[in-house]
């Protein structure tokens, strides 16, 4: 507590959105195959991590349910008084492609009060594609931590990171790895 307070929460899920999910392979990836690979973009029998996602209908794929199950579950132990939420998306090759969903406008703080907003956020996300077909973890984490979690108006709260991925990171950069970002979670008291 602080000063007769509760500390501050603040909770942050951070969503892949990348081409992975549906079979789709990294732009990059697929330029590699030639005419008789036409295909690329297309569903790849046995790649897609949620095998009966239709693409067309993106909102029934299971991945997007337990999504949503997920953030009314975290939201509904919240304490609304309190806690304020972010939830962003990330895919591609650069940190550039990791946008939040709340507050959009905003060059940092991303955080709404209203926890509420995160089910239909994360029900309306834009459908993955090639252009964004590879997961860049350790970017998108140090996205987030520079443009929420690391704020010093925040610096006293309590910071819960979400990360929802479908596997390992898939971009190598040579400043944001893994161990930049474990320092980084350490330095900003960020629990992951």
């Amino acid at each position: 507590e602080v000063q007769g307070q509760q500390k501050q929460q603040l909770i942050t899920f951070l969503v892949e959105n990348s081409g992975s999910l549906l079979g789709i392979l990294p732009i990059d990836v697929a330029e590699l195959y030639d005419e008789t690979g036409m295909q690329a973009f297309d569903e790849v029998d046995g790649l897609a991590t949620d095998v009966e996602c239709d693409p067309l209908n993106i909102k029934d794929c299971d991945y997007r349910k337990l999504l949503e199950q997920f953030v009314i579950t975290v939201a509904s132990v919240a304490d609304t008084t309190n806690t304020r939420m972010s939830v962003w998306w990330y895919g591609g090759t650069n940190p550039a492609e990791t946008r939040a969903l709340t507050r959009q406008g905003e060059a940092n703080d991303h955080f709404d009060v209203d926890l509420s907003v995160a089910q239909s956020l994360v029900r309306n996300m834009p459908v993955p594609g090639g252009r964004n077909g590879a997961g860049n973890i350790y970017q998108a984490i140090s996205r987030v931590l520079e443009r929420d979690l690391s704020l010093e108006k925040y610096q006293d709260a309590e910071k819960f990171l979400f990360v929802v991925t479908d596997g390992a990171n898939e971009v190598y950069d040579p400043v944001y790895t893994r161990e930049y970002v474990a320092q980084e979670l350490l330095k900003h008291n960020v629990h992951l």
